[in-house]
C-alpha cells in the first residue's frame, strides 16, 4: 500500500517461495512461473460474460484473481488432463482481428503450446 497502511479492501502481493523462472504480462491479467513448472494465473475479471478463458483456470471470481494455479489443460485431443511443467508464459499476445481480443499462452518442457 502508500505510505506502508493498507486499506481494508486492499490487495497485497502474494508471497512465492519458489524461484520465479518467466513473468507475463498482459492488459488484465499476468502469468508466473516457478522453478517447479507450475503456473499461476493472476488478473481482473470484469464480468461473467466478459470471461473468455484468457486466465486459463476455472475457479475464477469476478473481479480480482490472484495467483491461481492452471492445474488443468486440454490436451490435442480435447481431453482435460494435468498440466504439465510449464516453461514460459505469454500473457495478452497480440493477434489478428478477427480471431478475438486477447490470447495467451503456456510452453512446456517440450515445447507444446
Amino acid at each position: 500500500g502508500e505510505g506502508g497502511a493498507l486499506g481494508e479492501e486492499q490487495q497485497v502481493p502474494k508471497l512465492y517461495e519458489e524461484a520465479v523462472i518467466d513473468l507475463s504480462a498482459g492488459s488484465r491479467h499476468s502469468f508466473l512461473i516457478n522453478s517447479s513448472g507450475e503456473a499461476f494465473a493472476a488478473g481482473f475479471i470484469e464480468s461473467d460474460f466478459s470471461y473468455k478463458g484468457h486466465l486459463g483456470i476455472d475457479d475464477w471470481q469476478e473481479g480480482s484473481n490472484v495467483g491461481k494455479l492452471v492445474d488443468k489443460v486440454v490436451d490435442a485431443g480435447g481431453k482435460r488432463v494435468d498440466a504439465p511443467p510449464f516453461v514460459r508464459a505469454y500473457a495478452g499476445v497480440g493477434v489478428p482481428s478477427d480471431s478475438g481480443e486477447m490470447h495467451s499462452m503456456l510452453v512446456d518442457i517440450d515445447g507444446n503450446v
